[in-house]
């Protein structure tokens, strides 16, 4: 048995919970296990004001410690966690949403039981930036979809209005008040020492903690509290030499892609396994085949199921239709985007490239609909 970082035993590298809160939920239960030295506690030093639990006998924890930084009288707002558990090497492959959500229960269980303590959080890190986005984790792989549909439909487009009026970014700086526009800190030559917000364009959501999906609400902030990490972003730290490109690209790069992906690695499975039902039910000899199942997929997509096809089995299937003899070249391209982008967008890439080689068949109406695989 080895140790793992809480986070590589949910599977996910470049998504990290963050915005921890202890809740001492029974300090009975806490002070009998340390009494039984099960844990020992650690204490502020003035006080009896508990900073910190290192768990002596158990199997699951290590340690679990956070700075003295209280919310409430049974609350303590974590910005230090260090939290490890013990999981053998199979356990260190991706899970699902569903087994994520078990994990976690199982580990709040057991802290509620035995330690008296639960563990919340409502943020994440993606790629070393804090995103304050919530995102919920249903266990059932049809709950997931209209929030991945939300997500995705929620992208906002920046444009130079929404810049100048401030709507859509604002920059929010420690050392004022007031939060200035992106427009103001641009006409006063400033340096970005705060955090850069993004902001629905339609609602000033300064007052909003996170992005509510069923509200139609997105807000994502990116935390940058140093020049070197703006610059790193965004390669400037001078709001006149902000662009729309430079400001969009840096949060598609680091938040949407990201969650892009991790849903995709989500549900991405049950897809392929949808997918590959759905081939088999209509694979035959004819060539018509291929033209009844593309009318299938445009029914899932109405209903808003998004549909993942096993590029491997459809590229035979394709052949038949291959009238230019390029196939090699659209299997190449699709091994590529593969292992550069998000599953969802590689085999949009891949259909794309493919119905185009279809482009007569289109053309002699033998199919008047286009595959839409995920928007």
């Amino acid at each position: 048995m080895e140790q793992y970082e809480l986070r590589k035993i949910i599977g996910i590298d470049a998504l990290k919970l963050v915005s921890f809160r202890i809740i001492i939920v029974n300090e009975e239960i806490l002070h009998e296990a340390e009494r039984k030295k099960f844990i020992e506690v650690e204490y502020a030093s003035k006080a009896s004001e508990i900073i910190g639990i290192r768990i002596v006998k158990d199997s699951l924890f290590k340690s679990l410690r956070w700075e003295k930084k209280k919310t409430s009288d049974k609350t303590y707002e974590v910005s230090s966690l260090e939290l490890t558990v013990s999981a053998d090497n199979n356990n260190l492959n991706p899970l699902l949403v569903d087994e994520i959500n078990a994990r976690l229960s199982s580990i709040n269980l057991h802290l509620l039981n035995d330690l008296g303590i639960e563990i919340r959080t409502d943020g994440f890190v993606v790629n070393e930036i804090e995103a304050n986005i919530n995102i919920p984790m249903p266990k059932k792989f049809e709950d997931l979809l209209p929030l991945y549909r939300k997500l995705l439909a929620n992208i906002p487009y920046f444009n130079r209005s929404y810049k100048e009026s401030g709507k859509l970014i604002k920059l929010r700086d420690k050392d004022m008040d007031s939060s200035p526009t992106a427009y103001e800190c641009c006409n006063q030559g400033k340096t970005v020492k705060g955090s850069i917000i993004c902001y629905d364009k339609g609602e000033d959501l300064r007052r909003k903690k996170c992005m509510d999906l069923h509200d139609n609400i997105l807000r994502i902030e990116l935390k940058a509290s140093k020049n070197r990490t703006v610059k790193k972003l965004y390669g400037t730290t001078s709001w006149n030499e902000f662009t729309n490109e430079r400001v969009y690209q840096a949060y598609f790069n680091n938040i949407i892609s990201q969650i892009h992906l991790y849903l995709n690695s989500v549900y991405s499975p049950y897809c392929l396994k949808l997918g590959g039902k759905l081939i088999k039910k209509h694979k035959s000899k004819k060539n018509t085949w291929l033209v009844n199942l593309i009318k299938e997929i445009e029914q899932l997509n109405k209903r808003d199921i998004p549909l993942i096809l096993d590029w491997q089995d459809l590229l035979p299937a394709f052949r038949a239709f291959d009238t230019y003899r390029h196939l090699s070249r659209v299997k190449g391209a699709l091994e590529r985007a593969a292992t550069n982008t998000s599953i969802g967008h590689a085999y949009r890439i891949c259909l794309d490239l493919l119905l185009h080689e279809m482009d007569d068949i289109y053309n002699n109406g033998i199919v008047n609909t286009k595959i839409t695989i995920i928007k």
